[in-house]
């Protein structure tokens, strides 16, 4: 009977050996690309990216508008975005996404109008997305500073439509950059891409970077407030798992990575 048990296992593990090998051959992702190319960049060449100022956040309305270099109708200027899912306000200042409410969720069921809230622009509770691009060699450039122009200033997906693109034009020195945003019905993924047309007889060579704008206020911890015993901070995934990025190690030491098919987030609790 011992030895018929055995084998029967025998037979079970040979069973579910073949099974995960056939699921890894089917269903696995394919290896992560070649990094030579990126490998063989000249990373001297890549500046640092632009420095924190006063104008990076547009005014909340009804306080007193950032000082800049621009002016402040442009500072404050917002381009609204509605969809199924999604209204984004989208800053002219830097094309970056400034607010983002979710109106299919309400922050309590007695206030359906009052939705739940991801992105800010409030300077005491800041959450914003930023992004652009930079020379590699010190020529114009549009970084999350620069004034945008937009056709329009409010754009809503249609109940027929499938997608919706936003763009945004920014034009110096014989370099037109148009920036755009697309959004897809039933999505919460935004895209952005950008489009250069270098109109000099010189070369114009840029990368692009972007910016999770988060202004870290912790709570003081309370056993009446569960809230204050969650993790609020930033997180990451480097290709295979997910981390926790400790906040008091960043204060000392700024995290720096490569990653390939990975992401960082910050997240919060409710």
């Amino acid at each position: 009977m011992d030895n018929v048990r055995v084998i029967l296992w025998a037979v079970l593990a040979s069973l579910l050996w073949l099974a995960a090998t056939q699921w890894q051959k089917t269903y696995a992702p394919p290896p992560p690309p070649e990094l030579a190319t990126l490998e063989q960049a000249p990373d001297a060449t890549l500046p640092e990216l632009p420095a924190d100022v006063s104008k990076d956040v547009p005014p909340v309305p009804g306080t007193s508008p950032a000082v800049g270099t621009v002016s402040d109708t442009a500072q404050s200027a917002v381009v609204t975005v509605k969809t199924d899912v999604l209204n984004v306000d989208i800053s002219v200042a830097g094309g970056n996404l400034v607010n983002a409410l979710l109106p299919r969720y309400p922050q309590h069921k007695d206030a359906p109008d009052v939705y739940v809230q991801l992105l800010n622009s409030n300077p005491a509770a800041i959450y914003v997305l930023r992004s652009g691009l930079r020379s590699t060699e010190g020529k114009a450039e549009p970084t999350h500073h620069v004034i945008y122009t937009a056709a329009q200033d409010t754009y809503e997906l249609a109940a027929a439509q499938e997608e919706l693109q936003v763009p945004l034009l920014w034009e110096q020195d014989g370099i037109q950059v148009i920036k755009t945003y697309t959004f897809r019905k039933g999505s919460y993924r935004i895209g952005l891409d950008y489009k250069v047309v270098n109109q000099t007889a010189e070369p114009y060579s840029v990368f692009s970077y972007q910016q999770l704008h988060h202004l870290f206020a912790p709570m003081e911890r309370s056993m009446f407030n569960v809230d204050t015993y969650s993790y609020d901070g930033p997180v990451i995934y480097d290709g295979d798992s997910y981390e926790k990025l400790d906040l008091d190690d960043i204060r000392e030491k700024s995290f720096q990575a490569t990653y390939t098919d990975g992401w960082i987030a910050a997240i919060q609790h409710h």
